[in-house]
């Protein structure tokens, strides 16, 4: 807003014969004509004038220069005073009340307070101080007016406890007269109440297989796998971010589980095992854990209290398995109870996926060559897996329909879940269908029966690289017969016809009298093995 003071006679009330120089105040007077201020630094477009402005004794006072002033009120609205005159004995930087009305703004004034409008819209506020209203500006502070110094404790309690570099800071741009003989770096106060956890420093890589091993449990209770296993354990390997999962019945197992983890890479890699980091968690530290890392020159470092940041590459490898699990588990309709499945398969192809701290695959760094992807594939999906000869019906399919659950350890079979007998079983045999799922076949699965027929295993840890853990089935005894059997004599006229026996191999089916027909069998099998990309 732009007030114009070009009156030719002007009138104040303020003046004293001494001089108090500058204050960047400014206050409304009703019964000043024009704007006058006692600092010209104040100004901006500043030209020397020669004028006269009558006090209320009815004398005149002499104007030495004339300019612009622009004040930025206390919400960001910018008063633009107009040929302000300047008195140098005035001891008050005033604004005219009737030059603002005259150029259309109004006031309202509540309890101290004027409220100031262009409009009837609020553009500034001025309060009532020693009988005058102050016009509140943008860098008005809590202590402006005062000349002495502040304590900076006693500010820092003015200001809710802010921090004190912030303080220190709002003093230096408001003028804050702040005592800087005083020292202030510690409130005892914050201290009790803003304390926050040091910062976790980063640690190194390891630069070679075993030198750090991270391990973490988690607690699948409330959902037992159809085993019985409640827990997964995590042996990660810091160089290569290899990761073994075991599944367990109950912690207590924790100990030979990493005894047997142990014996395994060392074995394998040739190489021993010389830190081993977890959280206090009972099961690693217990006595006999703790012996047995002593007599084998591990070193066993464990977080600090309520510090999972400390382990956190086993704590992240944990919820990247859990987000996974709920993903997959969710895509194939599977009952909680294959979790155990479902989290061998999820670490099986984490070893084998790039990571984000590496130049290459877990899978690589650990095994000193690439992996294959074309063995990969989808967990829960329909799969038609061959039957035995053994078992087969000369009448039947060659099939049983199946759900895929992974790859088996140590081994070229794949696992499934036995959808006709409910049981799991091992097999290379088979044609999977990819987009397919139990629940396309309106088909269900049971996650708490357990059926396992005589040729049937069910590991419960495998392609996270650990020993597969088979559910022990007791042999059924052969029953032989205990009498002499007599041969018996059909005479010389007896004859015997030998019925040729199945084909066994390509050469034999070409050489034999059914050869056109082996053919063109082989043909529509290769045919549909292709459409449905088998």
């Amino acid at each position: 807003m732009v007030v114009d003071n070009s009156d030719p006679k002007s009138f104040v009330a303020m003046i004293e014969s001494s001089h108090r120089g500058a204050s960047p105040e400014w206050w409304l007077d009703s019964g000043a004509t024009c704007h006058v201020t006692n600092d010209r630094s104040l100004l901006s477009k500043v030209s020397a004038v020669k004028d006269r402005v009558e006090n209320c004794n009815g004398g005149a006072t002499d104007v030495t220069h004339a300019g612009t002033a622009e004040l930025v009120l206390s919400l960001g609205k910018t008063l633009i005073l107009q040929h302000v005159k300047v008195v140098p004995n005035l001891t008050k930087n005033l604004i005219s009340m009737s030059l603002l009305d005259k150029a259309g703004m109004s006031f309202t004034t509540t309890n101290g307070r004027m409220t100031l409008t262009v409009n009837s819209h609020y553009f500034g506020c001025a309060y009532l101080i020693n009988g005058m209203y102050r016009l509140s500006l943008d860098n008005d502070c809590i202590n402006q007016v005062s000349s002495t110094l502040i304590d900076p404790k006693l500010l820092h309690n003015r200001l809710g406890h802010i921090h004190y570099k912030k303080m220190r800071d709002l003093a230096k741009s408001q003028n804050i007269p702040l005592d800087l003989s005083i020292r202030f770096d510690m409130c005892e106060v914050c201290a009790q109440t803003k304390i926050t956890r040091n910062p976790f420093k980063t640690v190194s890589r390891s630069t070679q297989l075993l030198e750090l091993i991270h391990s973490d449990l988690c607690d699948f209770r409330s959902h037992a796998t159809r085993g019985g296993k409640k827990y997964l354990i995590t042996f990660i390997d810091d160089f290569s971010r290899y990761c073994h999962v075991y599944l367990l019945k109950s912690k207590d197992e924790t100990f030979e589980t990493f005894k047997i983890f142990k014996s395994r890479v060392e074995n394998q890699l040739n190489l021993k095992i010389k830190r081993f980091r977890s959280d206090r968690g009972g099961e690693y530290t217990a006595t006999g854990f703790k012996d047995f890392c002593a007599s084998e020159g591990i070193i066993l470092e464990t977080t600090a209290p309520y510090s999972p940041q400390s382990n956190d590459i086993a704590e992240r490898k944990n919820r990247t398995l859990t987000e996974m699990l709920n993903s997959m588990l969710l895509t194939a309709d599977m009952p909680n109870s294959f979790w155990g499945e479902v989290v061998l398969t999820i670490n099986h192809i984490l070893n084998r996926v790039p990571h984000s701290k590496l130049n290459s695959t877990p899978y690589e760094l650990w095994h000193g060559h690439p992996c294959r992807y074309d063995t990969l594939k989808t967990w829960g999906c329909i799969a038609y897996v061959r039957i035995q000869d053994l078992k087969r019906p000369k009448v039947r399919p060659r099939t049983t329909t199946c759900v895929y659950l992974g790859s088996a350890e140590d081994s070229a079979a794949d696992r499934f879940l036995d959808l006709s007998t409910n049981s799991m079983i091992e097999s290379r045999d088979a044609i999977f269908f990819e987009h397919k799922f139990i629940k396309d076949h309106g088909l269900t699965v049971s996650g708490s029966t357990d059926m396992v027929s005589e040729s049937t295993v069910e590991p419960e840890a495998g392609p996270s690289g650990t020993a597969p853990q088979p559910i022990e089935v007791e042999p059924v005894p052969l029953r032989v017969s205990t009498r002499d059997r007599i041969l018996k004599d059909f005479g010389e006229n007896f004859v015997t016809y030998h019925l040729e026996d199945d084909t066994f191999s390509y050469q034999e089916a070409m050489r034999s009298r059914d050869a056109l027909m082996w053919a063109e069998a082989i043909d529509d099998e290769m045919n549909s093995l292709l459409q449905n990309n088998t």
